[in-house]
């Protein structure tokens, strides 16, 4: 979440600069993955937000998919999204031999795919198994095959499980770079999950919201 403290200090700088005698600004992290930064903004903890990606943000207003279980927030309120090119991205071991969605539905591999964790919290781990259902890979179906998700809330996270011989995929999007600690996976299939698919302009571009509640 590097890049979030980066446009939070910007933000911080600017308030700051036009504020007051004994203005103060705090940034506060997360636990979670994500969710629990827009709930606070809507129950007036804090004052501002940013999250990502900007495309499920218009359902916080409604209460529908991962904020279902929050309930319609409809105060909320977009004051600018900030693109960046962020990708979710599936990587899979060369043993494989798989180069398509296509070919990974016909195979039905028993991969151990590390990603974050869909806990109901993870904005990323809820579109990593939104993007498999969209290409015909329930859950259930993944079971099916003898398939495995091994989690971990940061992207970085996830990646180490790979490393560490836990996984043999990678379902992930942005880590913040340059990283000295970034990996090289030799040989390994890596490329924009929709390559088959319709939904790329609609699910899988990050950006970075930033949300206020009018209340």
């Amino acid at each position: 979440m590097a890049n979030f403290h980066r446009v939070c200090s910007w933000l911080a700088q600017q308030f700051c600069d036009r504020a007051g005698p004994r203005s103060q600004v705090a940034i506060w992290n997360l636990r979670d993955g994500g969710l629990e930064a827009i709930t606070k903004v809507f129950e007036g903890q804090v004052h501002l937000s940013i999250a990502t990606p900007a495309q499920l943000m218009s359902t916080a207003l409604t209460g529908q998919g991962i904020f279902e279980r929050c309930g319609p927030m409809p105060s909320l309120r977009a004051l600018g999204v900030l693109p960046q090119n962020d990708r979710m991205v599936l990587a899979l071991s060369p043993e494989h031999n798989v180069n398509s969605f296509a070919e990974l539905r016909k195979k039905r591999p028993p991969l151990k795919i590390a990603m974050s964790t869909n806990d109901g919290t993870n904005f990323i781990g809820y579109v990593a198994s939104e993007l498999l259902k969209a290409h015909g890979i329930s859950d259930e179906e993944f079971k099916l095959w003898g398939g495995e998700y091994v989690t971990a809330t940061r992207p970085e996270q996830a990646m180490a499980l790979v490393m560490e011989g836990k996984a043999d995929a990678l379902l992930q999007e942005a880590i913040m770079t340059p990283c000295k600690t970034t990996p090289e996976l030799p040989g390994w299939m890596l490329g924009p999950c929709l390559q088959d698919s319709g939904l790329l302009s609609k699910n899988h571009f990050h950006a970075l919201t930033f949300l206020i509640s009018s209340s």
